[in-house]
């Protein structure tokens, strides 16, 4: 294999390891953006459930009449 062979072969493995890479990243992006609204969505969960426990707690929300 001389040198331009060498630099085509080269060039062309280069090409497809860069758009596995940018699928990869594109995946990665989409599991992390997933996973901020979950815990975004645990964290409002929390915070409710800590505010109806407090407002139990200090009797101004009860159950049945």
């Amino acid at each position: 294999m001389n040198t331009d062979e060498l630099r085509k072969d080269m060039h062309h493995k280069i090409d497809a390891i860069l758009k596995q890479v940018t699928k990869t990243n594109g995946r990665v992006n989409k599991l992390e953006a997933w996973k901020d609204q979950v815990m975004g969505g645990l964290k409002v969960a929390l915070i409710i459930c800590a505010l109806v426990g407090f407002l139990f707690k200090i009797g101004w929300l009860t159950i049945g009449a």
